[in-house]
């Protein structure tokens, strides 16, 4: 049994080693570069060791304020509800949209964010080539205080620089993200 606490950075540790065993070794770059927004919760065990977690990224772009940059639950702990324990969890602190960004070929994961009432923002080509897709949740327009679903929004998306990275080229881009009803960007 897990239980679910605010992330801190005494779990640091049992958290790189939670990371390791959900997600390929590529990916423990980004674990390092990553800057937790405050809202960012883990599953620890009676012994201390992580087996569960969820860690949200304030972003710069325009789809929403935070982004769920990762959520893993090692394997003896799976299928057992942690995942969307702590997405609820996080829907519960945060004060804003929330985003994130999963391959469509995990499906299991696409089906937490649907069943949860995420919405399709937009799909994208990964840096590996494998097909994309960003999803949304309480997004709203604080011009015209209406509650927006994805297609009641425009992404403007334009490229500002590059960066290389271990497949190549990737363009950096500046997303606004600018409301049907008022045409006015969505701010965060």
């Amino acid at each position: 049994m897990l239980r679910i606490v605010r992330f801190e950075e005494k779990y640091s540790s049992a958290l790189a080693d939670a990371f390791k065993e959900t997600f390929d070794d590529c990916e423990l770059p980004y674990l390092d570069d990553f800057d937790d927004s405050g809202h960012s919760y883990v599953g620890i065990d009676r012994h201390g060791f992580v087996g569960a977690f969820i860690l949200i990224g304030v972003t710069e772009e325009a789809i929403a304020p935070y982004e769920i940059k990762f959520l893993g639950v090692i394997p003896r702990h799976r299928k057992k509800g942690y995942a969307l324990a702590l997405i609820k969890e996080v829907l519960n602190v945060v004060d804003g949209a929330l985003w994130l960004n999963v391959l469509e070929s995990n499906v299991s994961a696409v089906r937490i964010y649907e069943h949860l009432g995420f919405k399709l923002a937009r799909t994208f080509k990964a840096e590996t080539g494998e097909d994309g897709v960003s999803y949304i949740i309480n997004l709203r327009c604080y011009h015209c205080s209406k509650e927006l679903t994805p297609d009641s929004a425009i992404i403007e998306d334009s490229p500002v620089s590059f960066k290389m990275t271990g497949y190549g080229l990737k363009p950096i881009t500046k997303v606004v993200r600018v409301c049907k009803g008022c045409s006015n960007p969505i701010e965060h």
